[in-house]
């Protein structure tokens, strides 16, 4: 599903999402992947939902789009995608693709994301309650994910991030709209050491 929503309890649902999703110590939101894709040279933006039963990822829905949106874009486009979750181990390499291919433009392609999709967190000691709670994945789904990550990592470097402090402003700005809770997630360091360790491990 891809939105242009401009009603403000659907924009603070999703804010609020955001910042709770891989927040250190907090319950996560339901399984649901959301994508925000900002194009500031059409001064748009976009909502993709993936839901637990649907089989077309974010980054898909995203990506298609986005092929049919440069065909008119200056060569030298800014575009963030900013994630709810790490891009998949699947998803990872569409996203290289999808590089690959406008990789005679001057394109600048920001990935940021408030949560690692089934990687286990070095701050948890292991223990593997940064995703899906309720379910205990098994280890190549942190070997695959990770792995894939890492890949991507190497292709566009710090374009592919955790929101920092300007990220989570810029989403703000994005959706026009505020909440007290994302400055307390700001000072939430632990995901960015924990990205930077996983990194630097490969």
């Amino acid at each position: 599903m891809a939105t242009s929503a401009t009603d403000t309890t659907s924009h603070d649902k999703l804010l609020k999402a955001f910042i709770h999703n891989g927040w250190w110590g907090k319950h996560w939101e339901e399984k649901v992947t959301r994508a925000v894709l900002s194009t500031p040279f059409n001064g748009d933006y976009k909502v993709f939902t993936k839901k637990e039963n649907e089989n077309v990822h974010a980054e898909e829905k995203v990506l298609d789009h986005l092929r049919d949106l440069l065909t008119t874009a200056p060569e030298d486009a800014v575009i963030t995608l900013f994630l709810s979750y790490s891009p998949c181990d699947d998803c990872c390499p569409r996203i290289k693709r999808f590089l690959d291919e406008h990789k005679d433009k001057k394109l600048q392609l920001h990935v940021v994301f408030s949560a690692l999709y089934r990687i286990d967190r070095p701050s948890f000691g292991g223990r593997r309650k940064n995703y899906d709670q309720d379910q205990d994945h098994a280890k190549d789904d942190n070997s695959k994910n990770l792995k894939a990550l890492q890949g991507l990592y190497q292709e566009m470097g710090d374009n592919l991030r955790p929101f920092n402090d300007k990220d989570w402003t810029d989403l703000q700005n994005v959706l026009g709209i505020t909440n007290s809770e994302i400055d307390k997630r700001k000072k939430e360091d632990r995901l960015r050491q924990d990205f930077e360790t996983l990194m630097a491990s490969h």
